[in-house]
């Protein structure tokens, strides 16, 4: 995902650089914009290592911070497709959902007892979660974008 930059005065808008260089060429990107959120999705690029160096600056503040992003090719094997998402139920185990998608999904994160998976879908800026508690399926939800 794009960076996400907030100064810590709410109604100050950052002014922001990002530069994304590939680890293995060393081109570099970069992309300009002022307020927290860039407008635009993460940029389509080939699949390897990147550097993601975002600078913001908020009233004469400057702050920076550097990534290591590694970027994969989505392939059938670690995406959803809809038959798949429609064969999870509520109660399912996540080693069923796994056997029904054929993955466990990632960036699962916990909140208030509750674990979220997300699960790619083909096209490049869409997922699904799927949300489980006390190891069973509570909900999921289909198509998800951003912006």
């Amino acid at each position: 995902m794009s960076p996400y930059v907030s100064c810590s005065k709410a109604q100050v808008a950052p002014r922001v650089k990002w530069v994304l260089t590939s680890r293995a060429t060393g081109e570099s990107q970069t992309y300009r914009w002022r307020g927290a959120y860039p407008g635009m999705h993460f940029p389509r690029v080939d699949a390897g290592r990147y550097r993601s160096r975002t600078t913001a600056w908020c009233r004469g503040n400057r702050t920076s911070r550097v990534h290591r992003i590694r970027v994969a090719q989505k392939t059938h094997k670690r995406t959803v497709s809809r038959p798949e998402f429609n064969r999870v139920e509520r109660g399912m185990t996540r080693l069923e959902v796994r056997e029904a998608v054929g993955f466990g999904g990632r960036d699962c994160s916990a909140y208030d007892g509750r674990r979220t998976c997300v699960y790619d879908m083909m096209p490049f800026w869409r997922w699904s979660f799927i949300t489980f508690k006390d190891g069973g399926v509570v909900s999921k939800l289909w198509d998800v974008a951003h912006d």
